[in-house]
């Protein structure tokens, strides 16, 4: 079993959130449950190679993880 790090938020009427290592890849659910089940999906979408793991906006659009040192 492998475990993945995610964000999330509740938003006005859905919990929103993406996977760390996808973070082009948001998606919803009406409760965390329903949004861990859809970020299951996406991450079974991009082993199939359904998604692409690698940035999927190549115009630089897409949100980046970094790491600040301060």
């Amino acid at each position: 079993m492998k475990k993945l790090k995610y964000a999330s938020w509740k938003g006005d009427k859905y919990w929103v959130g993406y996977l760390l290592d996808h973070p082009h890849y948001w998606t919803q659910g009406e409760g965390r449950e329903d949004l861990e089940d859809h970020l299951r999906d996406i991450y079974q979408e991009v082993l199939l190679g359904n998604l692409p793991a690698d940035d999927p906006d190549k115009d630089g659009k897409a949100i980046r993880i970094g790491e600040l040192v301060v």
